[in-house]
């Protein structure tokens, strides 16, 4: 089942955590794949809290360039996602370089490699 935010297809679930969940999404202009982290606006001191901490990461993430380093592609304040089923919900999201082989510890799993 597929949604849409702005100008992303938005796809499976890749992972989650407290506040946030990754999706796989494909820039339809580019036609690229990209690594959603979406963050449902809520009210509460954690959201905030939570929403502080991704602006922080991405501004340090975004200061680098190193072939191991994932690269921030979007940072949006303000999103909205729409289900298939019509329903929108307010998020923020970072679209980020989606790697396909998934993250570095299943990297490490599958290769042995360290």
């Amino acid at each position: 089942m597929t949604s849409k935010l702005d100008k992303y297809t938005v796809g499976r679930l890749l992972g989650q955590g407290a506040f946030a969940k990754v999706k796989l999404a494909v820039d339809t202009e580019m036609n690229e794949k990209v690594a959603l982290k979406i963050m449902e606006v809520q009210d509460g001191e954690g959201f905030r809290t939570a929403l502080e901490q991704t602006q922080n990461e991405v501004e340090k993430v975004s200061c680098l360039s190193h072939p191991n380093v994932v690269n921030v592609v979007q940072v949006a304040r303000e999103g909205i996602l729409e289900k298939q089923s019509g329903r929108q919900k307010r998020v923020v999201y970072v679209a980020l370089e989606y790697c396909s082989k998934g993250t570095f510890i299943d990297y490490l799993i599958e290769t042995g490699a360290f």
